[in-house]
């Protein structure tokens, strides 16, 4: 289930976007339905010796909607956008982990 999506993160610059808090990103990446994600996106402000306020956006997509979202984050003024591939997901109820659980217990850890 993992291999059908895929991580993206980019980092925003506020100035450029023309706003002054984290809220107003947000707002104009929750208004767009292309960057909503696996759940929604995860905001945190990058630490750099560059002027502005830059935060860093992580997202989880479906990889059949990767060219789309960054071309959407191009369009806001994303840089550095990078993707990485998932291991795995655990959902809430996650089969995957029910049968790893269950491994475990029958053979043991074998750390």
């Amino acid at each position: 289930n993992s291999k059908k999506f895929i991580r993206v993160t980019v980092n925003l610059s506020l100035e450029d976007l023309g706003v002054n808090d984290p809220s107003e990103l947000m707002s104009i990446v929750g208004s767009n339905p292309t960057l909503h994600g696996l759940k929604g996106p995860s905001f945190s402000q990058v630490i750099t010796t560059e002027p502005g306020t830059w935060i860093s956006l992580e997202l989880i997509i479906s990889k059949d909607q990767l060219l789309s979202c960054v071309s959407e984050l191009r369009n806001l003024g994303g840089v550095s956008i990078t993707t990485s591939d998932l291991g795995m997901i655990f959902y809430k109820d996650s089969i995957a982990f029910s049968k790893l659980e269950t491994a475990i217990t029958i053979f043991g850890d074998k750390n």
